[in-house]
């Protein structure tokens, strides 16, 4: 990426500002919830500031938005920025493949793993059925994934775990991710993140 650090620092005030504005949160809310002044999450709005790495994370979690997508339009604006699915191919491979840069080796062999592992489903059902849990109300993406961290312990108990010798999910992130989903219905909203 070719900007110089004003431009980044420009970018890194507006994804928290836009985030903030998404989230129906105001700057009180946020100076509070994240312990600074009211003057200080302005700065970092304006880019007179920066959060650290670990304010900007917390930033993130205080709203309940992950934060992927707005990082990775600091990295990749071009390739990632305001993706649709009407989107031409040549926009949707361009931004795949910044995607793909830029993810851990882990989720790459996650995806991996949903694409060519002996798991006994195709992909490309993997996928819809992802997609239809994605547009689910919350407390019924709760109910599932509780049901799935249960078949998936008793799995493990039972010694039944389909290709035993792959990527293995992080139950204590899966676990994590529940809690805070739970936490989200609770308030009455829609998103949470897992950090």
């Amino acid at each position: 990426m070719n900007s110089s650090r004003y431009d980044r620092v420009r970018r890194f005030a507006e994804i928290h500002y836009e985030a903030r504005l998404r989230a129906g949160k105001s700057q009180e809310y946020m100076a509070l919830e994240l312990g600074v002044a009211k003057k200080t999450v302005q700065n970092w709005e304006k880019g007179v500031s920066s959060p650290s790495f670990f304010q900007s994370l917390e930033w993130f979690r205080v709203i309940g938005i992950n934060p992927y997508p707005y990082y990775m339009s600091i990295l990749y604006p071009e390739e990632l920025l305001h993706i649709k699915p009407t989107d031409d191919d040549e926009k949707i491979d361009r931004a795949f493949e910044a995607l793909i840069r830029s993810i851990a080796m882990d989720d790459k062999r996650a995806l991996l793993y949903l694409y060519n592992g002996a798991h006994g489903s195709s992909p490309h059902a993997i996928l819809q059925l992802l997609l239809c849990h994605l547009h689910s109300p919350m407390s019924f993406r709760i109910n599932n994934a509780c049901g799935i961290e249960t078949a998936y312990k008793l799995a493990e108990e039972l010694n039944t775990i389909v290709c035993p010798d792959n990527i293995r999910p992080d139950l204590s992130n899966f676990r994590d991710s529940i809690n805070r989903a739970i936490e989200a219905c609770k308030n009455n909203t829609d998103r949470y993140t897992s950090l």
